[in-house]
């Protein structure tokens, strides 16, 4: 009888055991404390109309060109590539996209973020830049950066000449659902030639150059950061076909960076043309001498006379006007 009160008592002991052992098991689960709230946030690309103003270099006079309703066109018809970065107030990267121009909903963005005070980074192109990205904090200055690549387009190469782009940086405070268009705003410049007189047929190739080439743009701070070196430029060259000579008013542009420091948002820009023959010689070089660009201006360089000679035209004479308005940005985008 002993033996069976002690086999009773042993077994309650073990319940007793186990069950205080799971009591102490279950209270060292986590418990989950996280109940941060989070809001929607939709964005949506739009852009600004501008008044075309055009100074021209002789008589200083400026006059307006309304902006034409036929300029407008879809955000798609404008850019091919849009990246969008938000970041919170520690650096971290919270939301980032890389859309092009065929994605549903091109142009747009909807995420949930929690209640703090962000940066948003976009950037829009057309096609041929390389976008370098990495999740080092954006304030190191460093981590996303723009470059441009050598294009050919038809018989006309580009060589660190930007397509055309536009970018955005500011704040996003979310304490509450937002639902906000964002304007983004041409960054470069660009030089444009005109040639009135006819193209003689021995000129095969005609080069376009501007300088400085400026290398890449650092979203995190809206500048261009780096120039090319030596004899670096911005150039547009093409090969004249038989079907161009004779061709009056014929034109060739060139896009580089501006903005190039926070207390020069602009830069000087010297120009140049080459005409070459069928043995890469030169005929006749023209120097356009150097003007002060912003963002989003045009330079454009009219000749009256670029193929009168076989030596370099000395006093031959041409125009230049300042368009600072350039065109329209981006078209609204529905979201």
């Amino acid at each position: 009888m002993k033996k069976y009160y002690f086999i009773i008592a042993l077994l309650v002991a073990c319940s007793i055991f186990v069950w205080s052992c799971k009591k102490d098991h279950k209270q060292l689960q986590p418990v989950e404390t996280s109940n941060k709230k989070t809001y929607n946030v939709t964005l949506g690309v739009s852009g600004s109309n501008f008044t075309q103003q055009i100074t021209n270099a002789t008589t200083n006079k400026m006059h307006s060109l309304a902006t034409a309703a036929s300029d407008s066109a879809s955000l798609a018809g404008i850019i091919d590539k849009l990246y969008i970065y938000i970041v919170d107030s520690h650096g971290y990267t919270k939301y980032k996209a890389a859309q092009t121009k065929s994605d549903v909903g091109f142009g747009s963005v909807k995420t949930a973020l929690a209640p703090d005070n962000y940066r948003l980074y976009m950037f829009g192109c057309k096609d041929d830049v390389n976008v370098i990205y990495s999740d080092a904090t954006p304030y190191s200055g460093t981590n996303i950066e723009v470059e441009v690549h050598d294009i050919t387009n038809g018989t006309t190469h580009y060589s660190k000449s930007w397509p055309d782009s536009f970018n955005y940086l500011g704040n996003l405070d979310v304490s509450d659902d937002i639902n906000q268009s964002i304007s983004l705003y041409r960054i470069i410049c660009q030089v444009k030639v005109v040639f009135k007189d006819a193209i003689p047929a021995s000129v095969k190739s005609i080069k376009l150059s501007s300088r400085p080439s400026i290398a890449s743009l650092n979203l995190a701070i809206g500048y261009f950061t780096g120039y090319g070196t030596g004899d670096q430029a911005a150039t547009a060259s093409v090969s004249i076909p038989d079907s161009l000579i004779g061709k009056k008013n014929f034109s060739l542009y060139v896009n580089t960076g501006s903005d190039t420091s926070y207390f020069n948002p602009g830069n000087y820009i010297s120009s140049e043309i080459n005409c070459y023959d069928s043995n890469n010689s030169t005929i006749v070089t023209r120097s356009l001498g150097s003007i002060f660009l912003y963002r989003n201006q045009q330079a454009i360089y009219t000749i009256d006379n670029m193929f009168g000679g076989i030596t370099t035209p000395q006093n031959a004479s041409f125009q230049v006007s300042v368009n600072t308005g350039w065109k329209p940005t981006v078209i609204t985008q529905p979201f």
